[in-house]
């Protein structure tokens, strides 16, 4: 006889079956709440520092996952101070891991950030420098105080930013770019690609009319530290510092087309030493030694390399996409289809320039507000390119 509460041999009792149920309905509770404090962790994280996946964020009890953004590396943020407190290279021939740009202050308009985020996605491992006006003068006190009397003398901060762009190639060497460069390719593979001996500068050709003024524009520099070229452009600002001409033709692009054609008849395949000796003779004699026996060079790149689009009239045809004052919808990708930037060459340009004109022209040239303003706004289609940080990720005085 089966007394009460008693269970048949070898079937579970009752009890059994309501603690399986209560112990199913307690795993079933835990598991929805952890579901439920996931997804608002995964709700709050940053989209750009989410898991690709669900499963990616399962893990061992104990274990700590570290959230990695996804954000490319960037050149190494350097302060102009410290570099300034730095010993001189004496390597004359190595273009050093250094990009030069520089604003009045580090406060950059919104494209600005986003173009100069680019140089620094390019080169990853370079040192960037962001030099503003203050930095400028502190460095010209420093290592050209012959011409410091000149450079305040200059009628802006326009003229200024023209002109100590060419210290930070003597000085430091390096590549400078203006704001408004977006860099497409790593200057290793250019260095590679015009592959040249000794103490060596370059600039770009923009257009194919090379006897225009404007062909050989300042926006875009690169040059091993010491290189004597780069005394003649200051040189030509002291001869005409006085005149009421206006900063094109005083610093800017129409001077330098002038002083490289003077490289070139003077200096260049004529007797590649006579420059040497003028330096030493000059203002910056002492600050570096030329190199005794090492060759010296000025490169002009031809146009699809560093300036594919063309503020001058062979460019007027993509300026509805290409400028970002003139075109009635700016679009950055666009613009670099149409001019074929990812064409050109052998794999395609180094960097495009899309000419914002952030001056007026005139002896007193100063910023043109309208112009930046319209800088101001968002990364006009440039492929995902994200904002860069201000302090310490800014770039140039653009030209």
């Amino acid at each position: 006889m089966i007394g009460l509460g008693s269970s048949r041999p070898g079937r579970p009792s009752e009890s059994f079956y309501f603690v399986f149920a209560f112990l199913l309905f307690t795993v079933i509770l835990f598991a929805l709440e952890r579901a439920r404090r996931f997804n608002n962790q995964f709700l709050q994280t940053p989209k750009a520092e989410r898991p690709a996946s669900f499963f990616h964020r399962i893990k061992p009890p104990g274990v700590t996952i570290h959230y990695h953004s996804h954000q490319p590396k960037l050149a190494k943020a350097l302060d102009p101070q410290t570099l300034l407190d730095r010993n001189l290279t004496t390597d004359q021939t190595t273009v050093p891991k250094l990009f030069h740009q520089s604003w009045a202050d580090t406060d950059l308009p919104q494209k600005f950030q986003e173009w100069s985020r680019s140089c620094r996605e390019v080169h990853p491992d370079w040192e960037w420098v962001l030099w503003t006006d203050k930095d400028n003068h502190d460095l010209v006190e420093r290592f050209a105080p012959w011409f410091l009397e000149s450079y305040d003398s200059l009628a802006s901060e326009i003229f200024r930013a023209d002109a100590v762009r060419n210290i930070y190639m003597h000085v430091f060497g390096g590549v400078y770019a203006d704001l408004d460069v977006e860099c497409l390719r790593p200057t290793e593979q250019l260095l590679a690609e015009y592959n040249v001996t000794g103490r060596k500068a370059y600039l770009g050709r923009m257009g194919t009319d090379t006897d225009s003024e404007h062909s050989i524009p300042n926006a875009w520099m690169t040059s091993t530290p010491a290189h004597p070229f780069w005394l003649l452009p200051l040189e030509t600002i002291q001869r005409n510092i006085d005149s009421d001409m206006d900063v094109e033709r005083v610093t800017g692009p129409v001077a330098l087309r002038e002083v490289v054609h003077e490289y070139e008849h003077e200096y260049q395949g004529v007797d590649t030493y006579s420059l040497d000796r003028h330096y030493r003779r000059s203002g910056w004699r002492g600050l570096f030694t030329p190199a005794r026996g090492t060759p010296q060079s000025l490169h002009i790149l031809p146009f699809w390399e560093i300036y594919p689009y063309s503020w001058d009239r062979d460019g007027q045809a993509f300026r509805d996409y290409c400028s970002p004052f003139e075109a009635t919808i700016f679009n950055a990708t666009k613009c670099k289809e149409l001019v074929g930037a990812q064409h050109w060459g052998r794999n395609g340009s180094y960097t495009i320039t899309y000419w914002s004109h952030s001056w007026d022209y005139g002896p007193g040239a100063q910023h043109d507000w309208e112009h930046l303003e319209k800088l101001m706004g968002g990364n006009g289609d440039m492929s995902g390119s994200e904002g860069a940080e201000t302090a310490g990720s800014g770039d140039g005085e653009e030209g």
